[in-house]
C-alpha cells in the first residue's frame, strides 16, 4: 500500500537544492556561480495530467501551481509555493481543494560556502477526509503516477537544512548536506478524533561535480533518507524503510543550446508494519525500486523563443504488491519571452508502456503558464 501522507523529498543537488529548491522543478549544477538568484518573480502554471491503464483505475488531475520568489541582496531569499487541484479516478469520488503552502527561507555565507535553509509546510490543504475521499487520496499517491500534487494536505512541518560545497581544484567540486523534517500531526479522517503523526525524517547527501571544459560537466550525488515511526492515535503503525537515491548527470552547452542527460535510481529497504500489535518487517517491499534515464536538449530558436525536447524511460521494478512497469516518454517544453518581464511557459508530455504481464499504460501532461519578473 502506498502511504499518501509520507512526505516525499524530490531529492537535492549539491549546495543549492537540499530542501529549499526541492520545491522548485529543475536541476542546478554545483558549479553555478550564483547561489542566490537575483530575479524576483511570480509564476502561475495550470496543468492537466491523465493516466489510462489496463490494470489500474484511470486517473486524472487538473490543477494550478503558484509560487513567489523574493531575493533580498546576495545572501537571502524567500519562496512561497502553493497549489490547487482536482483529482478524479474511476470508481471513487473526486477529490479537490488547495494543497499545503510551503514557506522557505535561504541564507548563504559565501566566505564559508555554506547554505542554510528553513522550510515550513503550512497545513492549508484538505484534511479530515471521508472514507471514500481517503481511498481516492491513496490512489492519488500511487507510485506509478507522476502527479504534480501527489497529496492534498499534511500537518505543520518544519524542515531545517544546511549544505556546503567547495572546490578541490579548478575542475572538481564536492558538496555535503544534511536536513531533517519535524512532522506535525493532523486529522486524516472526518468525524474521527484520532490523529496521524508521521515519523520525522533525516536526510544526508553528498555529491561531486567535475568540469571537463567550460561547456561540459559531469555531476553525481547520493541521498540517503532515514524515517521515524508513524503513529495513529498514539499507537505505532508504520516505519518506512531507508530510501537511497543515486543520480548522475552530464551537461554540455553549444552556444545558447543545452544538452542534459540524467540517470537516477531510487531504492528503499523493507518497511515495518503492525502485525498483531507489533512492528514487523514486511515480507516484500512497500515501494518499488525505480530507475529513470532521460535526455533533454534545449534549442534557442531566437532571442525570444526556446524549445526543449525530452526523451525519457521510467522503469519500476517488480514487488509482490505491484507489477514491474516500463514507461517511455517524449515531451516538448516551449518558452516565449514577451519582453524583459513576462515569459510564457508550456509543456506537453506523453508516456506509454506496459507491465511485465503485458497490460498497457499511458499518460499525458499538458501545461501552460506565465512567469512575471519584477
Amino acid at each position: 500500500m502506498n502511504h499518501p501522507y509520507r512526505w516525499k523529498s524530490s531529492g537535492c543537488r549539491i549546495l543549492q537544492t537540499l530542501l529549499f529548491f526541492s520545491l522548485v522543478p529543475g536541476t542546478v549544477r554545483a558549479q553555478d556561480a550564483t547561489v542566490i538568484s537575483r530575479e524576483r518573480y511570480v509564476r502561475i502554471a495550470p496543468v492537466y495530467q491523465s493516466y489510462a491503464s489496463d490494470t489500474l483505475a484511470d486517473a486524472s488531475q487538473l490543477g494550478i501551481s503558484m509560487e513567489l520568489y523574493m531575493p533580498f541582496g546576495r545572501q537571502t531569499a524567500f519562496l512561497i509555493k502553493t497549489g490547487q487541484a482536482r483529482f478524479e479516478t474511476a470508481g471513487l469520488p473526486g477529490l479537490s481543494g488547495f494543497g499545503d503552502t510551503q514557506l522557505a527561507m535561504q541564507y548563504y555565507l559565501p566566505d564559508r560556502n555554506l547554505l542554510f535553509q528553513m522550510t515550513v509546510n503550512l497545513p492549508t490543504g484538505k484534511q479530515q477526509l471521508t472514507i471514500e475521499e481517503f481511498r481516492s487520496s491513496i490512489a492519488l499517491g500511487h507510485s506509478y503516477y507522476d502527479f504534480r500534487m501527489p497529496n492534498m494536505g499534511q500537518g505543520l512541518n518544519l524542515i531545517p537544512g544546511v549544505s556546503w560545497a567547495g572546490p578541490l581544484n579548478e575542475n572538481l567540486m564536492l558538496g555535503l548536506g544534511a536536513a531533517c523534517q519535524i512532522s506535525g500531526s493532523f486529522q486524516p479522517l472526518m468525524n474521527r478524533d484520532a490523529k496521524y503523526n508521521p515519523g520525522n525524517e533525516f536526510l544526508i547527501t553528498g555529491g561531486a561535480d567535475y568540469r571537463f571544459s567550460d561547456i561540459a560537466s559531469l555531476s553525481a550525488d547520493l541521498i540517503v533518507s532515514f524515517y521515524g515511526t508513524d503513529e495513529y492515535d498514539t499507537a505505532r503503525v508504520y516505519k518506512s524503510g531507508t530510501k537511497i537515491v543515486a543520480s548522475m548527470q552530464y551537461q554540455r552547452y553549444a552556444g545558447f543550446n543545452h544538452l542534459r542527460i540524467l540517470a537516477r535510481y531510487r531504492s528503499r529497504t523493507k518497511s515495518l508494519s503492525v502485525i498483531e500489535g507489533k512492528l514487523v518487517e514486511e515480507a516484500e517491499k512497500t515501494y518499488p525500486d525505480y530507475l529513470i534515464v532521460s535526455g533533454q536538449y534545449t534549442l534557442r530558436m531566437n532571442p525570444q523563443t526556446s524549445l526543449a525536447v525530452l526523451l525519457e524511460n521510467r522503469h519500476f521494478f517488480n514487488i509482490a504488491a505491484l507489477k514491474s512497469l516500463n514507461l517511455v516518454g517524449i515531451g516538448l517544453t516551449p518558452m516565449y519571452q514577451m519582453g524583459p518581464r513576462i515569459a510564457l511557459l508550456g509543456r506537453l508530455r506523453y508516456q506509454t508502456g506496459a507491465f511485465r504481464t503485458g497490460e498497457k499504460m499511458s499518460g499525458i501532461e499538458v501545461s501552460a503558464g506565465i512567469k512575471y519578473a519584477f
